[in-house]
């Protein structure tokens, strides 16, 4: 983590340029590893985004990855498909976990997630320890990863907003570090390698 950004929760994002030859896309199943420290007095009732992956147009057609998602849960992923003209809420998939008798990751230390979608049983690790997953759509065997309309945008540190025409928004306030996504789900013994090898 020597090598890590740092973001400001204002303006500061990485991005690039995505379209549908873009290996990431179309995926149903998929797994993500990022390393991210927030503040100590990060209040749980924000939304802040670690990773978009989806449209730059007005449309509710994405990947997120978010720390923490409201009151809802510390981290929180989700997948929408709405190739509508018209802002939706379509969401294929939306997990987090339940934070009661486990890990705070909004702390000031710093922490590495893993999700794994697509293999069955969808889930999410902290420090290499497996969560108790909470779903507001999908379930446990939802097929959902990059498997959306469109692939035009990739940013890190914030996410594209439908309802402020596709502008970004949401902006992390914390640090990054290797984030790394595979077109699989990880095994629980590479996981651990992951989490030992930082």
């Amino acid at each position: 983590v020597n090598s890590a950004y740092d973001f400001d929760g204002s303006n500061d994002y990485i991005s690039r340029v995505s379209n549908f030859s873009d290996p990431l896309y179309n995926l149903d199943e998929g797994s993500i590893s990022i390393w991210f420290k927030t503040l100590s007095n990060q209040s749980p009732s924000v939304v802040q985004s670690l990773l978009y992956f989806g449209s730059q147009s007005a449309k509710n057609d994405k990947l997120v990855l978010r720390a923490p998602q409201r009151d809802f849960s510390p981290l929180f992923f989700a997948v929408a498909e709405d190739n509508s003209t018209i802002p939706g809420q379509n969401h294929l998939l939306q997990m987090g976990y339940n934070p009661a008798g486990q890990i705070n990751i909004l702390d000031n230390i710093w922490h590495h997630a893993v999700i794994l979608t697509g293999n069955g049983d969808n889930s999410i690790y902290i420090d290499g320890i497996k969560m108790n997953e909470i779903y507001n759509t999908g379930d446990s065997s939802t097929n959902a990863f990059t498997n959306i309309f469109t692939s035009e945008s990739f940013v890190i540190g914030a996410e594209r907003r439908w309802d402020q025409s596709a502008n970004l928004d949401f902006f992390f306030n914390g640090k990054i570090d290797d984030v790394a996504i595979w077109n699989r789900a990880l095994t629980s013994s590479e996981i651990q390698e992951l989490y030992a090898g930082n």
